[in-house]
């Protein structure tokens, strides 16, 4: 097919697919968007989504003693929806913790659900916040890397608190006094 110049419309046709001389095409030249997810290359970000966090969760083994030695619901959750199932999800928690411990000491692990199954437990987490005194405030930042989801459909993620037994007089506040938390997934090209 013979290459043709419209003036009027300023577009040309009949250009073989890697019809141009290497060098020609810049960044400049591409239009927004047109690199698409399967074109950017192993470790590339594909897509990021947040979840800002307003609410907050005080367990209280004090008043229920069932909250001891168990994994219990946070309030820190977000879904993504991957565009590959060999990417990479690094699903970052970050939110404020205090611990109160009534002088007998307090200490609370992390698990990670994953679409309501539990993937990451308490015991390969250990003491992720401890105090032996009576009180302790932070800022936690808590990232899983999930290399397992193995799907393009909607994943979930939800942090768990296991309050350890041994340390019954414990209250544990997950964001509390207006701290504002959030959970920032990110996709990241295998």
């Amino acid at each position: 097919m013979a290459i043709g110049i419209n003036g009027s419309s300023n577009t040309i046709t009949g250009i073989a697919v890697g019809g141009l001389p290497d060098g020609i095409v810049d960044t400049d030249m591409l239009a927004a968007g047109a690199v698409t997810a399967s074109k950017r290359g192993s470790g590339a970000i594909l897509q990021v989504v947040t979840s800002v966090i307003t609410s907050s969760v005080i367990f209280n083994t004090i008043s229920d003693s069932s909250l001891l030695g168990a994994y219990n619901n946070t309030q820190m959750t977000a879904s993504i929806t991957p565009n590959f199932a060999n990417s990479i999800l690094l699903v970052n928690f970050e939110f404020g913790l205090l611990l109160r411990a009534g002088g007998a000491g307090a200490a609370v692990g992390y698990g990670v659900k994953r679409n309501g199954t539990r993937i990451v437990t308490a015991a390969s987490n250990t003491h992720e916040g401890f105090v032996t005194d009576d009180l302790m405030g932070t800022r936690k930042h808590y990232t899983y890397v999930d290399t397992t989801h193995n799907s393009t459909s909607q994943q979930t993620y939800l942090l768990e608190a296991f309050l350890r037994s041994g340390y019954s007089d414990q209250i544990v506040e997950f964001s509390t006094r207006d701290i504002v938390s959030n959970v920032v997934i990110y996709e990241v090209a295998a």
